[in-house]
């Protein structure tokens, strides 16, 4: 026995492994599955450029000088 999964075409019903992209039989493309992986990669990408932008990630909230009182 293989190992590789199968699938049928879902336009003629050949039989065929799931790792081909089109149908050996009529030609038909299989469509492939939605790969989230790079979007979500690219939304914590835009994530933190947004956050040194804003200028969260660098450290400059505390750019008040300190107040010193003058004692007599």
């Amino acid at each position: 026995m293989s190992d590789l999964k199968t699938d049928k075409c879902k336009k003629c019903g050949t039989d065929m492994t799931s790792d081909e992209k089109v149908c050996p039989s009529c030609g038909a493309e299989v469509p492939q599955g939605f790969n989230a992986r790079p979007w979500i990669f690219l939304a914590i990408i835009i994530l933190v450029l947004m956050e040194i932008m804003m200028g969260r990630g660098t450290g400059s909230e505390n750019n008040v000088e300190p107040t010193t009182e003058i004692v007599k």
